[in-house]
């Protein structure tokens, strides 16, 4: 009879469809699964995007009550009550940034391999520009305040960060941080002519230049600005269009800027989508003005795709894996960013598999690394 399987224990948020999430679903898929499962506790009470394909790969989905200060009385019993019932897990994965301290803090007697993951990288500043209540700015100060007293790495055994600029920020500069990279299956993203014009008919954008931007609406991802400059790629060429792929918070608010400016005729909302790779055939020219990053996948992606990229310089160079990747500060004008996407766009797009492969991105090869590491916690531990 064979062996079965360890199971990770992957501690995040939730399992919708962002960038941490998407991240780990991309390893989880690529596992042998015979050898390593993975198994989730989320801080909701809510069905996940991803809840369906995780049960259906053989793994489980945990739940306890979200974070909150008011009470987070309960949320630490809940912890407490789930690692107590579940002493099985010998490896836990926390993808919660600094928040992740508490999942990693009361599994520690009974969880010897214990990985905080960091996923982005902000400072204090940002914090408080994004609160848009008394209550949200108190939070976030606490974050920050945990973070500066760098709690997630005094309970965790290893750091991992999705880039060197991630990993800083949450461990500081005395942990031993291994990236683990936002790896994609790049041969899922390869442009083809005749699946990009079949997308442009179905959004109805073939006769234009077609901007895109895909990321969830909540303040980091600076929509805002967004759609000022495509304000200006409008008044300086009419034919164009901006596809916006997500869902979030800041959802109508930005619907209703998008009508103040008058460009609702050409600004098109498709919402949260799971067909990513046939989704980026559709677009000339990827923007994103992000205010802070840990290391963006969605930039992955669409270099894989082969589509020139405009990036705020708040986001870590890492992510310009190939010369598609343009970086430009956000205290540039928005006509400044109108006329590089200009300059750019172009629906002639090159098959980017080798360079996302030598940048180190390709999921498989991602994968197997990680795999080798949980085994290698499994065989440790029962030596």
């Amino acid at each position: 009879m064979a062996d079965k399987p360890i199971r990770v224990l992957q501690v995040i948020n939730s399992m919708n469809r962002g960038g941490a999430e998407t991240m780990v679903m991309n390893y989880y898929r690529n596992m042998d699964r015979s050898k390593v499962q993975f198994d989730f506790l989320v801080h909701t009470n809510s069905a996940n995007a991803f809840d369906t394909e995780i049960r259906a790969m053989g793994g489980k989905v945990h739940r306890v009550p979200p974070i909150s200060i008011m009470y987070i009385s309960r949320h630490i019993k809940a912890l407490k009550h789930f690692f107590k019932c579940h002493p099985e897990y010998n490896i836990i994965h926390a993808h919660m940034n600094v928040r992740s301290f508490l999942s990693l803090k009361y599994a520690k007697k009974t969880c010897k391999y214990r990985i905080a993951h960091s996923h982005t990288s902000l400072d204090a500043h940002s914090i408080l520009k994004g609160s848009s209540s008394t209550g949200m700015k108190l939070k976030n100060l606490f974050l920050h305040s945990i973070r500066r007293l760098r709690l997630p790495g005094r309970y965790a055994t290893h750091y991992f960060a999705c880039g060197e600029k991630a990993g800083r920020w949450l461990f500081g500069n005395k942990k031993k941080i291994k990236v683990v990279n936002n790896a994609i299956n790049p041969s899922t993203f390869v442009y083809d002519p005749d699946k990009s014009a079949e997308r442009k008919k179905e959004f109805n954008v073939h006769d234009s230049l077609v901007f895109g931007h895909v990321g969830r609406f909540s303040h980091v991802k600076n929509h805002r600005f967004l759609i000022k400059v495509f304000k200006e790629i409008v008044e300086l060429e009419p034919n164009s269009k901006l596809l916006l792929v997500g869902n979030g918070p800041l959802v109508e608010e930005n619907k209703a800027f998008v009508h103040e400016l008058g460009l609702e005729n050409d600004v098109i909302f498709l919402g949260h989508r799971s067909d990513i790779p046939e989704t980026l055939q559709a677009i000339d020219l990827f923007i994103l003005p992000s205010l802070y990053e840990g290391l963006p996948v969605s930039v992955v992606e669409a270099q894989a795709a082969g589509i020139n990229v405009i990036i705020s310089d708040t986001v870590t160079k890492e992510v310009g894996i190939t010369p598609l990747a343009h970086f430009l500060s956000l205290k540039s004008s928005e006509k400044e960013w109108a006329e590089l996407a200009l300059s750019l766009v172009s629906n002639k797009k090159e098959n980017m598999n080798n360079a996302i492969a030598q940048g180190g991105y390709d999921i498989k090869e991602c994968a197997e690394d990680l795999q080798s590491l949980y085994l290698n916690f499994s065989i440790d531990s029962m030596e």
